[in-house]
């Protein structure tokens, strides 16, 4: 009997390694994720307070200024048929109508 136990004794050691070893890859894993969640929070909490109190300047993306954080100039583009004018962001491509 003691060398079935000393046997099956070394048999789980080996399983029980390679179980930590799994769990400690499992473990790296959702650190990094909870790292990349921190990280959006943060850029959320940032973006939250630039709409709650900065005005977007009226020549500037408003999509960019306040989802990116950078001041994209609004370029003329041709108007609608219902003749309104209207902007295009170089940056991220949305349009605009030209604000009263």
């Amino acid at each position: 009997m003691d060398i079935f136990a000393k046997e099956f004794r070394a048999d789980m050691l080996g399983q029980v390694d390679g179980l930590l070893d799994a769990k400690n890859v499992a473990a790296t894993k959702v650190e990094e994720e909870a790292l990349k969640l921190r990280a959006e929070q943060a850029q959320l909490t940032k973006t939250k307070a630039r709409l709650a109190n900065e005005e977007c300047p009226v020549s500037v993306c408003p999509y960019c200024f306040y989802m990116s954080q950078k001041t994209s100039a609004l370029t003329a583009t041709d108007p609608t048929p219902d003749g309104i004018d209207q902007l295009k962001c170089k940056t991220c491509h949305n349009e605009w109508q030209q604000p009263d």
